[in-house]
């Protein structure tokens, strides 16, 4: 048997040599040496391509996990950004609302004053005419 082919070559058979009681190559048995060894190569080739393909399927649900991680850390700091936001706008709002209103009603108290001494004015300026 040949150690390096893992099959009897014509050499290590004996073929070819003279004198040497004419050993026979057995073919059959290099065929099946050789189609053993490609189906432990096809095996083989099979195994690691399902551990590859279960190393990228881990892969990729590692990599969705870290997205999704990422995602929901991006719209809760967005969220909280968008909520602070609102709150200090609902807050200058609720000021500004505050002051119109206080104006508003200063200047009620106003008109409501100018209209008494208009209408003192003008009394006044009648009972002279009269």
């Amino acid at each position: 048997m040949d150690s390096v082919r893992g099959w009897d070559s014509p050499r290590s058979a004996g073929v070819g040599r003279p004198g040497q009681g004419g050993g026979s190559w057995d073919c059959s048995r290099g065929i099946r040496s050789l189609r053993e060894a490609s189906a432990r190569c096809r095996t083989e080739e099979a195994s690691l391509l399902r551990r590859n393909a279960e190393e990228i399927e881990r892969c990729a649900l590692r990599r969705q996990t870290e997205e999704a991680l990422a995602l929901e850390s991006l719209l809760t700091g967005f969220h909280e950004a968008v909520e602070g936001r609102l709150e200090r706008q609902f807050s200058q709002c609720a000021e500004r609302l505050a002051a119109l209103e206080l104006f508003q009603r200063t200047e009620a108290e106003r008109s409501e004053a100018l209209r008494g001494e208009l209408a003192a004015q003008a009394l006044r300026a009648v009972q002279d005419a009269l």
